[in-house]
């Protein structure tokens, strides 16, 4: 019989950032809130928790997003137009 393999978890602080706008679609918050939620009901007991120890490439990123878009983003020079799309006033 092989043995039991546990589901992986990988979670880091830094995914559910501020300031992010409190009514924004995308919802920032979900991901250390369910953190919280999976710790307190203790299934966080039986999956193998990681957590990442350095922030992603840049290529991670720019390899499914336009550049332009991407750094646009980062740096605060996204159009408005695109801003509002994406869910920022």
């Amino acid at each position: 019989m092989p043995a039991q393999r546990l589901l992986p978890f990988v979670y880091h602080a830094a995914y559910s950032f501020t300031p992010w706008p409190e009514r924004h679609r995308f919802r920032m918050s979900k991901f250390r809130d369910l953190h919280a939620r999976l710790s307190r009901d203790g299934l966080l007991r039986s999956v193998a928790m990681h957590a990442p120890e350095e922030e992603p490439p840049l290529g991670m990123f720019t390899d499914v997003h336009d550049e332009d878009y991407f750094y646009g983003f980062m740096d605060g020079t996204l159009p408005a137009r695109a801003m509002r799309r994406i869910g920022f006033e």
